[in-house]
């Protein structure tokens, strides 16, 4: 996996434009290269030979995708942009990634974004609508939900690094393996779920650049 913060809207379509790609949540993409197929919730502004329209929460739904997979073979590449962030079980759509494709790129807000106070006066942190902030946290793509703990005032240094790291970028081959912090489980004592956050205030992470 390699990784990088960018404010550059780093976007390989140069190099992948000799392959078989996929947009996975692409109804508005933002790839401005050939897509041979676009899954999303809603139909799609762009085009492409294969469209599926559906809820990608739901595993029946993968159905259709996976016969095509199973007949014609994995596409070679995924494009997973702005996505991840606006569903409530990323792990799940990331898993069904791997099944359908080869390689990819992964881009999310970055947390310095998501811990900034941008909006209107008296908003939460980052954009209201996103269930997520995810982070490289040892070297390991992890998720964080975004509950109300995130307003704290020790997180109002975080988005300093602006805008050079408006979006988190990842590229991964093979498998994504998207953890949740803590496997998920926040309610051990108070005590720990503030420890379990304390990643997010790490700034030392060195991106691994692509």
């Amino acid at each position: 996996m390699k990784w990088q913060f960018s404010n550059t809207h780093y976007r390989p379509v140069e190099q992948t434009k000799h392959l078989k790609i996929i947009d996975v949540g692409g109804a508005n993409s933002d790839w401005q290269g050939h897509l041979n197929a676009i899954i999303d919730i809603r139909v799609p502004q762009a085009s492409a030979p294969f469209i599926w329209v559906g809820d990608m929460l739901y595993p029946e739904f993968w159905g259709p995708v996976l016969n095509h997979v199973e007949s014609y073979g994995k596409f070679d590449y995924c494009v997973c942009s702005h996505t991840l962030e606006d569903i409530t079980h990323p792990r799940f759509v990331t898993q069904m990634i791997e099944r359908i494709a080869k390689a990819g790129i992964i881009i999310v807000p970055s947390k310095h974004r998501e811990l900034a106070r941008f909006s209107y006066h008296g908003a939460p942190r980052g954009y209201w609508h996103h269930h997520w902030i995810f982070d490289i946290v040892d070297g390991e793509f992890v998720g964080f939900p975004k509950v109300v703990h995130i307003e704290d005032s020790r997180f109002d240094d975080v988005h300093r690094y602006l805008p050079e790291r408006e979006e988190l970028i990842i590229e991964w081959e093979g498998k994504i393996d998207l953890k949740y912090v803590n496997d998920g489980l926040l309610y051990d004592s108070p005590e720990h779920f503030v420890k379990c956050y304390d990643d997010l205030l790490n700034i030392s992470e060195k991106p691994n650049n692509l």
